[in-house]
């Protein structure tokens, strides 16, 4: 969900590099580098091992143990994602670009070999590719300017995820990506490749690595869309594990009260987009006071002997494995940056 472009960009940061090597042959770059951008692995560099450390082992907080149900993961869900059916659609844009990921092997390989390229089918996927990405802009697009606060959200974090990754943006991956398949239909038609997206250096992009980066970290995004969604950490069953009855109760009473508040909170967001500046930064402290509950009630909970059952330890391994995050503090870290983002554009 974070990455709508997670393999578009692969392919993309790919193919760009090959431009660059090979000025119009669209297939010239060695197999050896696509597939390993395609499977997230290391292109080109080794990495350098570390030298062990002694570390000193210090008391964590909740939010470095477990993912808080805030931002993309967040099960309360506002009319506007629901109704978008957002994930649905990004998953089928994803799985149309797996079609042309599955159809660039064997032209590149064929390539490769001196055979020329079959530009039937050249055209088929340039036309295929330029299909989706008007699907996946026009998703974007709606979620950019929307009225809604979680589609905004959901938005700046694949912003954030994919600038962090890549040095480059949604919009400059669209037109990325786009430029290659307006590339390849040229090509067929026997027309010179068109000129590169303005503004975007790709020899600067090249020699950054960031083609790389882009192809290894997208990658790993887009097999978060099979994530196990994640439900809260705690039920309302588990606190009859405190260690005694008035810890239980104090606990389960809090836990209401930030259910029912992070409800209503969701709730209000539905007309973020019409708040004045000052009614934006207002409801952003709010959440970021809903993420600070959440992790207290969580350490408190933690200290009554209350944690999260092993069902829901295993889908936040799945979710943490397949999204790409090193942690549930990483997780964190993203969606308060994404949250800051949003106070500078308010």
């Amino acid at each position: 969900l974070l990455v709508p472009f997670a393999v578009a960009a692969a392919s993309a940061a790919v193919l760009v590099v090959a431009l660059l090597r090979d000025g119009c042959s669209f297939f010239a770059l060695p197999l050896e580098l696509h597939r390993a951008a395609l499977r997230g692995g290391p292109v080109g560099r080794t990495a350098a091992r570390a030298a062990p450390v002694e570390v000193e082992v210090v008391s964590c907080s909740a939010a470095d143990e477990y993912v808080l149900p805030v931002g993309t993961v967040c099960p309360y869900k506002s009319e506007a994602m629901q109704g978008e059916n957002l994930m649905q659609r990004l998953e089928h844009a994803n799985q149309d670009m797996q079609i042309y990921i599955t159809g660039l092997g064997p032209l590149m390989a064929s390539e490769q070999m001196g055979v020329s390229p079959n530009k039937k089918k050249i055209k088929e996927m340039g036309l295929g590719l330029l299909d989706h990405v008007d699907k996946v802009k026009e998703i974007l697009d709606g979620m950019a300017v929307s009225q809604d606060f979680q589609l905004l959200e959901t938005f700046t974090m694949m912003q954030t995820t994919c600038q962090k990754h890549g040095g480059t943006s949604l919009i400059d991956l669209e037109r990325l990506v786009r430029w290659q398949a307006e590339g390849m239909l040229a090509m067929v038609n026997n027309q010179p490749p068109p000129p590169p997206p303005l503004g975007l250096d790709l020899a600067a992009i090249e020699a950054s690595g960031a083609a790389e980066e882009v192809g290894m970290s997208t990658s790993s995004l887009s097999r978060a869309e099979g994530a196990a969604i994640l439900d809260l950490p705690l039920q309302e069953n588990d606190f009859t594990e405190a260690r005694s009855h008035e810890q239980a109760s104090e606990l389960k009473s809090e836990y209401d009260k930030l259910v029912d508040d992070h409800k209503q909170l969701i709730s209000l967001g539905q007309k973020y987009g019409s708040f004045d500046a000052a009614g934006k930064e207002y409801y952003l402290d709010q959440m970021a006071q809903v993420v600070r509950r959440w992790e207290s009630l969580l350490d408190d909970s933690k200290r009554a002997g209350v944690v999260p059952n092993k069902f829901f330890m295993h889908c936040q391994e799945e979710f943490l494995r397949k999204s790409g995050s090193s942690s549930p503090r990483s997780y964190l870290d993203l969606v308060k940056e994404a949250h800051q983002q949003l106070r500078r554009r308010a």
